[in-house]
């Protein structure tokens, strides 16, 4: 009898090559979707420290040279803000935040405007402006 070769043919090779490559395909497209929701959960989190600083604004506890300038950093005002150098300033019902990094919306804007008074975003709704920079 003639002795057989233990290796693998070329169908069952092709065949294993095939079956991974679906597998990775699925991985990936599904951690992309978690990254995409990561993103909106810093979103949502740069949204609500935007309305602690203009409530801690409004409410008596802004840094001695806010009420000069009503400019102040995100940074030293927000615990835990990665965002670099984001501004926010204060008029009255407005609160404008300015050097958002470009990577942060999906639309790459820098610069917010918040109405709270009006509830608005840019002169948008809270709907219409969430749809246009979630990912």
């Amino acid at each position: 009898m003639k002795k057989r070769n233990q290796g693998f043919t070329l169908v069952e090779v092709v065949s294993i090559v095939a079956v991974v490559l679906i597998l990775v395909t699925i991985v990936i497209a599904r951690f992309g979707h978690v990254s995409d929701s990561a993103r909106n959960v810093v979103i949502h989190n740069f949204l609500n420290d935007c309305r602690t600083v203009y409530l801690r604004l409004n409410y008596g506890e802004a840094p001695g040279y806010a009420a000069n300038t009503n400019i102040l950093l995100f940074k030293e005002y927000v615990a835990a803000t990665t965002l670099g150098e984001v501004q926010a300033q204060i008029n009255g019902s407005t609160l404008t935040v300015s050097g958002v990094p470009a990577n942060l919306f999906k639309d790459k804007r820098t610069t917010l405007t918040i109405d709270y008074q009006r509830n608005s975003y840019d002169g948008e709704s809270e709907a219409a402006f969430l749809e246009k920079v979630l990912w």
